[in-house]
């Protein structure tokens, strides 16, 4: 049964001539009339919750989803997986935002109730700008009081799924009967008996009694302030996780692979997929990331006002890994900007100490920073990128080492698909080189074979014409047509393989006008 406060007793009791009754565990009878009144269970039906309820209901499906994404990790151990190859157990982490999603969207809809706002509104908070006249609405406003269309309010916490709608009995007399704790509501199985003013005061105190006390609302505080607090310091975590599994699971395929390529951990896949990392071609590149020096290749840059990475785009087939390294190196660039001041003068201070060092590695490094040395912080901004990407693990120091350590598993991997790019290009444009050698090479021989057997000949026959030498004309003419058939047969050869040379030579300089419109290209060569 539930109960009434004292104050209400009076307009409950209105017209109402009951003397003493008493209470059995099956049903009530009066005291002065044998009648037996049959009770049972209503359930109440909660369609509305308040700001307290929405909050916390926010802050569980984080929690839920962090341990969606824990739970995943423990399968990654369990099974002896790479945690890094999300290969398995992704299934479970999108599992665990679907139901996130299930729930935050129908509590969502019930506190829009609560404000007397229709659940289809939800809609317009999806919006950027102007969802913000729903949304908050939602976290801050009041919820109507009393009664509205959609039912009445709630007091106390209502967790979604977890608390338990509370029943209260009616029999069928709409009297009040004196219990063990007071009085008694008897609520009528017909509710239209009762005037509404009535019913909304009993609903309004049934909520109050079901969902909450005195004791507690005098906690109540202290339980939103707590929230908050664990609110702040989960909200970053929450933020990375969303970032690192939206971007492991939706983001464009080979920038997923890219982020794998590079070596990056879980901390470095957040930071990259954080900058909304876009592969796009020359000309773009050229807009976002301008160099006038059309010798010099940019294959990647980062915005640090829009936060966003731009890759050149690679479509040549075994070149495509200069992907991974130039992401080492931009995302690195973002983690920079993050770096405290304390941890910035400790990682300048290495990052010096190595550049005036005698490191192999490092010549080629210092004349990748030549147009930057007037500017002291863009150099060291460079400087943290260009060693991390380019430079391994053995030409640096443990505290090096360890600092890169935060942002990748295998930071050999990004300078290794560097070294293998430069390798390539490199051996492309030696071959060119040697070829085109070897060209001019036969060139000068078939220039010199046609003045030795050709041109020599051709005057010995018109020296045989002019003297009349019939035998010796016949002679020459014999070995001049033998002669030219060999340098005819040698200069096909020699068109086919400079009609090769041209094709690569097309081919490398369309590769590298792939990475930059104006750069200084190869030029074929003709007979």
């Amino acid at each position: 049964m539930t109960y009434v406060n004292p104050e209400l007793k009076s307009k409950f009791l209105k017209n109402n001539h009951t003397k003493t009754i008493h209470k059995t565990d099956s049903n009530i009878k009066r005291k002065n009339n044998t009648k037996t009144l049959v009770s049972k269970r209503i359930n109440f039906k909660v369609n509305r919750i308040n700001r307290r309820s929405y909050i916390i209901s926010i802050i569980l499906s984080y929690v839920f989803v962090l341990f969606g994404s824990f739970l995943d990790g423990v399968l990654y151990v369990l099974l002896d997986k790479d945690i890094e190859a999300n290969e398995l157990g992704s299934p479970l982490v999108l599992l665990t935002l679907l139901i996130s999603a299930a729930f935050i969207i129908q509590a969502s809809i019930m506190r829009l109730h609560d404000i007397d706002r229709k659940g289809w509104e939800l809609i317009i908070a999806m919006i950027p700008l102007v969802g913000l006249f729903v949304a908050l609405p939602m976290l801050f406003q009041k919820g109507t009081a009393g009664k509205n269309r959609f039912g009445m309010p709630i007091e106390g916490i209502y967790i979604l799924w977890i608390t338990k709608e509370k029943k209260f009995i009616v029999s069928h007399d709409e009297s009040l009967i004196a219990g063990d704790k007071g009085y008694v509501r008897k609520t009528d199985e017909e509710f239209d008996i009762l005037e509404s003013d009535q019913k909304d005061a009993w609903e309004k105190h049934t909520n109050r009694r079901l969902y909450g006390n005195k004791k507690y609302k005098q906690k109540k505080w202290y339980i939103i302030a707590g929230s908050l607090i664990l609110a702040f310091f989960l909200a970053q975590p929450v933020i990375d996780l969303s970032h690192y599994i939206v971007g492991s699971n939706f983001a464009d395929e080979r920038i997923q692979e890219i982020a794998n390529g590079a070596g990056f951990n879980y901390r470095g896949k957040v930071l990259f997929f954080k900058t909304n990392p876009e592969l796009v071609n020359a000309d773009t590149l050229n807009t976002y990331c301008p160099n006038d020096n059309q010798n010099v290749v940019e294959y990647g840059c980062y915005d640090p006002v829009a936060n966003k990475i731009y890759l050149l785009k690679v479509d040549d087939s075994g070149f495509e890994e200069i992907e991974y390294n130039v992401a080492a190196h931009e995302t690195l660039h973002a983690a920079f900007v993050e770096l405290g001041y304390d941890e910035y003068v400790s990682l300048k201070t290495e990052l010096d100490r190595l550049y005036n060092s005698e490191t192999s590695g490092m010549q080629s490094i210092k004349d990748a920073l030549q147009p930057y040395e007037q500017d002291g912080a863009t150099i060291t901004n460079e400087l943290h990128s260009f060693i991390g990407a380019n430079l391994h693990t053995r030409e640096t120091s443990v505290y090096l080492n360890d600092y890169y350590e935060k942002y990748f598993n295998s930071r050999n991997n990004a300078v290794n698909a560097k070294e293998s790019f430069d390798n390539k290009i490199a051996d492309w444009s030696s071959r060119l080189g040697a070829e085109s050698a070897a060209l001019d090479r036969i060139k000068a021989e078939l220039a010199a074979y046609k003045i030795e057997w050709l041109d020599k000949i051709e005057g010995y026959i018109e020296s045989n014409i002019y003297y009349g030498d019939e035998r010796r004309y016949y002679q020459n003419m014999e070995a001049y047509e033998n002669n030219r058939n060999i340098y005819n047969r040698k200069v096909d050869e020699f068109n086919a393989r400079l009609d090769r040379y041209n094709l690569d030579v097309a081919e490398y300089n369309s590769f590298l006008r792939s990475f930059k419109p104006g750069f200084v290209q190869i030029k074929q060569k003709s007979l």
